[in-house]
């Protein structure tokens, strides 16, 4: 039999990550049980005797703790997503949360527990942090809040430097894959990229650090700093609100 593959995504407080269902095949027993399940592929061996299939299992409630289950033991590749940070309102941008992928992890039998970890908020002064992701004692830290600066992303990317006061802005938030980008004036530094990863049967990029907002109007020259790729959000501008990170992806939220 293939191996088969989980991933492990982050969801934080937006919306679920949702797959369709797997496919149902006569005598054939799952490895795995639990979490959202997707059959990435499936053929027969070349004697004809056995379904060979890979298989994702993606958990996305940060509520509660869940439970993923084998019935036998097996190899598994493992993807995990810490919650990404919350920006400072006008200010810096949150980090990305860390992007932890392990190959050829080896699971004996048994119930093991599933911690997606919640994203950070955006708050005036200074965001809140994302929490940490784990299963199988493998950790994806959180991404750090924003302040006056972008937040450090999961993995220690460092965030933009910013400025506080109305009229300044803030840096942007670190992604998984680079540092954020320095406030400039009046203008919000954008937010560090992500790192891609395919196990979900597709190329997706993860742990964006978010845009840093601006201070002042649009009027008055600010320009809010965009959210790194990797689902990152955008900053906000004087009072009009920062964005989100994307659901499914541990981006930081923008300043």
């Amino acid at each position: 039999m293939k191996m088969q593959k989980w991933c492990y995504c982050l969801a934080a407080v937006f919306a679920a990550v949702s797959f369709a269902p797997a496919l149902a095949f006569a005598g054939y027993t799952p490895v795995a049980t639990g979490g959202e399940k997707k059959v990435i592929s499936h053929s027969l061996s070349g004697d004809g005797t056995k379904i060979e299939m890979v298989v994702t299992h993606t958990f996305t409630n940060a509520a509660e703790v869940e439970s993923l289950v084998f019935n036998k033991a097996a190899t598994v590749d493992v993807l995990v997503v810490g919650g990404g940070g919350g920006g400072s309102r006008s200010h810096g941008g949150g980090g990305g949360g860390a992007v932890v992928f392990s190959e050829g992890v080896a699971v004996s039998a048994g119930s093991y527990d599933v911690v997606v970890g919640a994203g950070g908020e955006l708050e005036n002064n200074a965001g809140t942090a994302g929490s940490p992701s784990s299963v199988f004692g493998i950790v994806g830290n959180g991404g750090a809040a924003g302040t006056t600066s972008g937040g450090e992303s999961g993995n220690g990317n460092a965030g933009g430097y910013g400025v506080t006061g109305n009229a300044t802005a803030g840096g942007g938030g670190g992604g998984a894959g680079g540092a954020g980008v320095d406030r400039n004036g009046k203008v919000g530094g954008d937010g560090g990229v992500g790192l891609e990863c395919d196990i979900s049967g597709e190329t997706v990029v993860y742990g964006g650090g978010g845009g840093g907002g601006s201070g002042d109007t649009v009027a008055n020259g600010a320009v809010a700093g965009s959210g790194g790729a990797g689902g990152g959000g955008a900053g906000g501008v004087y009072t009009a609100k920062a964005t989100a990170g994307t659901p499914g992806t541990g981006g930081g939220g923008g300043g």
